[in-house]
């Protein structure tokens, strides 16, 4: 039968019969001229196997890219329809894990509309758009369902009508008898792309899925199949031939021999190893050239040093030999003087501690001199119903009501008495007014500076006069005085002299590296020195720690000191640049913390790696920490929401979590809001005013609202 002359011009046919399992494969340029006809002799046993193969002219190329594009075209046109028709990101995503659950790794990371549709594209394929057509249906799209069903039909005409030109009805015929569970391979005349190759494949499946037959579909090659027959009693014999003979085969150009399952010789397999082979001795080629390299530079770096260690030697044992010399001549001069020395020493000791003793006895009388002219002065003033101030006196800046039940309601120009100064900026105040006590904020109060004197805060300002070098003419004539005269003419002269009075508040005032409060520390742009001072004064009531404006080599040393002080129960940094080395012992720290319950990062150069670091730490080794906020940190961006909405869900002891001055988006801001709905610890979560439309928008507002605050 001529099979040829059936068929359109753009293809050959070359039908091989497979009689048993052995196979080879060789070189030749015998394939025929796509235009030409070929006669084939099929054999009907019933059991042969025959493969038939077509050839496809490069002309053909066009006709599957363009079904190609109808696929593209699709997609892009009903993307838009399906955006405005669902209800949210999430509801897509919950159906989609439903239809199809193999697809959950890939839908967690997607966290936006075209990050959602590229899965579901990578899901379709040529022949196959069943997902979008069921997202289609339960969304009820009317007009994407119209689009669908034009390109399945398209897809159907381009099958039937184009593909099966290329074997005309004698090849539906011939795959209907003949052909039946057998093979059809396509050689494409041309090398298409991965993805178009499996396009077309999927393409010609469609064409022959009535017929009992496979389809195979290869790119162009320039290898002939051989197949024989050879009865199964003579297999062994014909495996020892095969062996014996591999040279030969190979000299005229066998590229595989496969006799049943065994595989006697294969060169794309040896090519394979070959190449793996070489790349490795080039990869250890390299990395010799790199260490002998790096040896002769090793080498250089030891011989320097060697002449160098020689020289400072020579250098070293000259200087030493000097140093000997001039203190053995020192030591004979200086032996009479020694003992001249140790009686003075002893005497200048005995006087020191002479004057020690003076001046306490003489500071004492000044002090009692100082509360003595106090009280006299106080004596001709009437009696009041309100005791007078004994702490510094500050004034309301304006009007404040209180907010929570140990608040102290305030009016403007009210003056209070300050009772506890503490580090978190509420402090303790009396009004001289009502003679109530309660928390102020100190935003909201100022040093009055018309206010008289209290006892306590004249002899703090007598003491810091008389010890430290003020730069003001009067104090300075005060020194001059007698110990007896000072405290007396200091006091006549400041309630004379408010000019004097104030200028001494103001350098009394100045902001110190060191400021004590009745609950802990506040360190301003300390040293190391002052820290480690401060480390060795604290006591159980110190709970709080503020670090203000320090550099990062400091927080970097104090860290670890602190935290590993189970005394210590909040810690504030603030202005001060966290460097990565920071936060790295930061985290490890807070690994094995058991005391911290408050850590505030106010304008730290924080990022979104330094909060995926803190996150992670707190989700799995820390159980105490309470409070974190990252206020003022705008290097903080969308990319942390991920990280804080982790946090907020695994994480069940944190009560408060402030990223307020961060650059966190609308829509990091609702990934948060997410959690809280699942996390119901979270009592305080404060954002900026910024975001409260937004969050209002959120379907489940209602359910958290009480726990979201706005500044």
């Amino acid at each position: 039968m001529e099979y040829g002359k059936s068929f359109p011009s753009a293809v050959t046919v070359m039908p091989s019969c497979q009689e048993a399992s052995t196979s080879t494969s060789s070189r030749s340029g015998q394939l025929q001229d796509s235009s030409s006809e070929t006669q084939v002799t099929t054999n009907t046993d019933a059991t042969a196997q025959c493969v038939v193969e077509v050839i496809v002219h490069p002309g053909y190329e066009a006709e599957f890219d363009r079904m190609e594009h109808k696929l593209g075209t699709l997609i892009h046109n009903i993307v838009p329809l399906i955006e405005a028709a669902i209800p949210s990101v999430n509801d897509l995503k919950t159906y989609i894990r439903r239809c199809h659950r193999d697809l959950k790794p890939r839908l967690k990371d997607a966290n936006s509309f075209d990050d959602v549709m590229e899965v579901i594209e990578d899901e379709c394929s040529i022949t196959n758009v069943a997902l979008l057509e069921t997202i289609v249906n339960k969304y009820s799209i009317q007009d994407a369902r119209d689009m669908i069903l034009a390109y399945q039909t398209h897809l159907d005409e381009f099958c039937e009508n184009k593909l099966t030109m290329f074997c005309d009805r004698q090849l539906k015929r011939l795959s209907s008898s003949l052909l039946t569970c057998e093979t059809i391979k396509f050689v494409l005349k041309w090398n298409p792309s991965e993805h178009s190759l499996s396009s077309i494949r999927a393409l010609l499946w469609k064409t022959f899925k009535d017929n009992q037959v496979e389809v195979v579909v290869i790119k162009e090659g320039n290898s002939i199949i051989v197949t024989c027959y050879a009865p199964h009693y003579l297999m062994e014999s014909l495996l020892v031939t095969a062996r014996d003979n591999v040279d030969m085969l190979k000299e005229m150009g066998l590229i595989s021999l496969t006799i049943g399952y065994y595989t006697v010789y294969d060169e794309h397999a040896i090519d394979e190893e070959v190449k793996s082979l070489m790349k490795k001795l080039e990869m250890v080629e390299s990395e010799r050239d790199d260490l002998l390299e790096e040896n002769a530079k090793l080498k250089g770096t030891i011989d320097t040093l060697e002449s160098e260690k020689e020289n400072s030697k020579k250098k070293m044992a000259k200087a030493m030999q000097m140093e000997i010399d001039h203190l053995r001549s020192s030591l004979v001069s200086k032996t009479g003087i020694e003992e001249m020395l140790i009686v003075v020493e002893k005497t200048l000791t005995e006087r020191e501690k002479e004057i020690d003793q003076l001046q306490e006895r003489i500071s004492l009388m000044n002090i009692q001199q100082l509360k003595e002219t106090s009280i006299t002065l106080r004596k001709d003033q009437s009696t009041q119903s309100i005791d007078p101030p004994k702490g510094p006196v500050y004034v309301a800046i304006g009007d404040c009501k209180a907010r929570e039940s140990g608040d102290l309601s305030i009016k403007k120009g009210e003056k209070l008495e300050i009772k506890e100064e503490r580090t978190n900026g509420w402090w303790l105040a009396r009004s001289l007014d009502t003679d109530q006590e309660g928390l102020v904020y100190i935003s909201d109060i100022k040093k009055d500076e018309e206010s008289e004197l209290s006892t306590l805060e004249s002899l703090e300002l007598f003491h810091y006069a008389m010890t430290k070098n003020v730069d003001i003419p009067k104090i300075k004539e005060i020194k001059t005085r007698s110990n007896v005269e000072r405290a007396s003419h200091f006091w006549s002269l400041i309630k004379q002299d408010s000019v004097l009075l104030n200028q001494i508040r103001k350098e009394h005032g100045k902001p110190k590296a060191i400021k004590w409060y009745d609950d802990g520390v506040k360190l301003t742009s300390p040293s190391l020195i002052q820290c480690q001072e401060v480390v060795s004064l604290l006591t159980y009531k110190h709970r709080d720690i503020i670090i203000n404006e320090s550099s990062p080599d400091v927080v970097f040393d104090l860290l670890p000191v602190l935290l590993q002080n189970e005394k210590v129960k909040h810690l504030r940094i603030r202005y001060t640049q966290l460097t990565q080395d920071c936060i790295s012992s930061l985290c490890n720290l807070l690994a094995n913390n058991k005391s911290l319950v408050d850590l505030f990062l106010t304008n730290c150069s924080i990022d979104d790696k330094s909060v995926a670091d803190i996150t992670n730490v707190l989700q799995t080794h820390n159980n105490t920490l309470i409070g974190l906020s990252f206020l003022d940190n705008p290097r903080i961006t969308s990319v942390s929401a991920q990280s804080l909405s982790e946090l907020i869900i695994n994480n069940s002891t944190l009560t408060l979590l402030s990223v307020r001055r961060t650059s966190i988006s609308s829509d990091g801001i609702l990934l948060i809001l997410q959690s809280l709905t699942i996390n119901k610890n979270i009592k305080q979560f404060i954002l900026d005013m910024k975001h409260k439309d937004t969050s209002t928008k959120y379907d489940n507002y209602n359910i958290i609202k009480d726990r979201v605050i706005f500044y």
